[in-house]
């Protein structure tokens, strides 16, 4: 169902380019007249997973770490309106996922430094955002160019924790964490994005790639249509 809403999401942000077409490219020829493109893409290595999700949590006087971990990689959907021949503006939706096992360096009596498992995670986090590209060269079939956008992303995490370890004297007495096995944490935060270089290949269908850092990922590449 979640897919059905994105895509008439999409659907309905692209009706002003079909109702009107706009020449984006002085070699382009008259019937690939584009107002704008419409693109899906999978990126790696966002931000969130960089400096966020693959960090040490500080939930206990021991500093814990993830191990075992698994991230799903940045799936991002938007589309792109030209205001001009070199200039686009757009609006992006993003989706990550990943989880794995916590492990803590505690105290074993005499000092820090022995590690052992105490729980499970799961993250998932959403980012809205808009964005801008700057075209360098465009041509017939392909173009480069450099982007930069802002959002907001929400982020929800359920930290489990192992029965021995919830039990322990160790976390109750210490962390004061209560007894409850389960934590449901959520926040939102700032999100940024820029690539300085990016590459489209295509007419009506085509493939693009670009490479940058933030919420797309260091590597982000997906196909466009343009309408």
């Amino acid at each position: 169902m979640k897919k059905y809403r994105l895509l008439l999401f999409l659907f309905l942000l692209s009706a002003p380019c079909r109702a009107q077409r706009f020449h984006w490219g002085q070699s382009i020829p008259d019937d690939h007249k584009a107002t704008c493109v419409v693109s899906l893409a999978y990126g790696m290595y966002s931000s969130d997973y960089m400096f966020d999700g693959n960090q040490p949590g500080f939930i206990g006087p021991g500093i814990t770490t993830h191990i075992n971990s698994r991230y799903s990689g940045t799936l991002n959907a938007g589309v792109h309106y030209f205001v001009g021949r070199r200039i686009s503006l757009g609006f992006l939706m993003l989706y990550e996922n990943g989880g794995g096992e916590w492990q803590e360096n505690y105290y074993d009596g005499s000092r820090y430094g022995a590690y052992r498992r105490i729980g499970t995670y799961k993250r998932q986090a959403v980012t809205a955002a808009v964005e801008m590209k700057f075209i360098y060269t465009h041509r017939a079939n392909h173009m480069f160019y450099c982007s930069a956008g802002i959002g907001g992303t929400y982020q929800n995490e359920v930290d489990r924790y192992d029965e021995e370890y919830s039990l322990s004297s160790y976390k109750n007495g210490i962390n004061t964490l209560g007894t409850s096995l389960e934590l449901d944490n959520n926040k939102e935060h700032l999100n940024m994005y820029i690539s300085p270089i990016g590459f489209s290949a295509g007419n009506t269908i085509g493939f693009f790639a670009e490479l940058g850092i933030g919420y797309k990922g260091i590597i982000n590449a997906g196909i466009n249509v343009k309408l």
